[in-house]
């Protein structure tokens, strides 16, 4: 018991001193205790024994590393948000609305939908006549979804961001095997994690489509398929995509799934493998073929730092956006 004690205050002891160092902003932990302190330096002393410094820095690094892009991410993301808002307001305001609030409703109010998109889709999905209003608002809300990430991105070009935040530093190394096109060894390594259900993921492999497509290197994409055990469509889409490369048909099966991705959350898992071609059987034998390799991604995510939404590493470091994207493959392109 006095043992375990003393564990829970050695604990706890560690839990105070660190967090009151990011309590101040402008100290730096690694700085403050690692790095000025020499490896074999003693830092605490108990009856069993001795701590130094550089077991504190080992066992510490990767969570320090995963804090600190954690924070920069959100430095970027409140400074994107306030140049983003900033950019609406004057689109607004030239477009003749008095509020981005206002502008945005009226762009809303453009989208629409055509009864054949909502006939396609009902023959598509094997869905009933009946479904049809239901259907109509699912495909406004889609369209109006990429719409406005569309007005955002343009808004956000337009302002020409030039950014003094540094880069997050987290870093992915070793063989990744993924979903990969393009050679190789190519000079420009893109690996995408993502969640080709999330709203997200659409947009962004386009922007990396445009990227990879500008550059006068040789470029290749791997892409990792995040996925929630808790979301069927999801888990399916994940396991379709393994399949599809075992099969030797992954870029096929990419192209589909991109046509696709502004309907593939209103699926469900049967409509889903249905709008991919798949029969009953194959779906059946996807589940049992792919669950290894799942695993290894899932992983690969969770070593990466990578636990929801979407991330992207150039050559190993991540890009916190499709800005970075682009920078990145630039920098890496000119310092080989």
């Amino acid at each position: 018991m006095k043992s375990r004690h003393f564990q829970t205050w050695v604990l706890t002891w560690m839990t105070a001193s660190l967090s009151g160092c990011f309590n101040s902003p402008s100290q730096d932990l690694s700085a403050q205790i690692v790095k000025s302190l020499a490896p074999s330096t003693v830092v605490l002393e108990y009856s069993g024994g001795k701590i130094r410094a550089g077991e504190l820095e080992e066992a510490v690094r990767p969570e320090l590393e995963r804090m600190r892009d954690e924070a920069a991410r959100l430095y970027r993301a409140a400074a994107a948000k306030k140049v983003l808002e900033a950019s609406l307001a004057v689109a607004a305001k030239r477009a003749g609305f008095v509020d981005t609030d206002a502008f945005m409703t009226a762009e809303k109010a453009k989208i629409e939908v055509d009864d054949g998109a909502v006939a396609s889709y009902l023959a598509k999905n094997r869905l009933p006549e009946s479904s049809s209003r239901e259907i109509k608002s699912f495909l406004k809300e889609q369209n109006w979804l990429s719409k406005k990430i569309e007005i955002q991105n343009l808004a956000l070009a337009e302002a020409q961001l030039t950014w003094h935040l540094p880069l997050a530093q987290r870093k992915i190394s070793g063989v990744l095997e993924g979903f990969s096109e393009g050679p190789v060894a190519a000079r420009i390594q893109i690996h995408e994690f993502c969640d080709r259900t999330n709203p997200v993921c659409g947009p962004l492999e386009r922007g990396i489509d445009r990227i990879a497509a500008s550059q006068t290197v040789k470029v290749r994409r791997t892409y990792h398929p995040l996925y929630s055990p808790k979301n069927p469509v999801s888990l399916r889409l994940a396991q379709h995509t393994v399949c599809a490369s075992q099969q030797g048909h992954y870029l096929e099966f990419a192209q589909k799934v991109k046509a696709l991705s502004q309907t593939l959350a209103g699926l469900s898992p049967d409509q889903l493998s249905a709008a991919l071609g798949l029969k009953a059987d194959e779906v059946s034998t996807c589940a049992v073929a792919s669950a290894g390799v799942l695993e290894v991604e899932r992983k690969l995510a969770l070593n990466s730092g990578v636990l929801t939404g979407s991330a992207v590493f150039v050559n190993g470091d991540l890009a916190q956006n499709l800005d970075e994207v682009d920078l990145l493959v630039r920098q890496k392109n000119a310092s080989e």
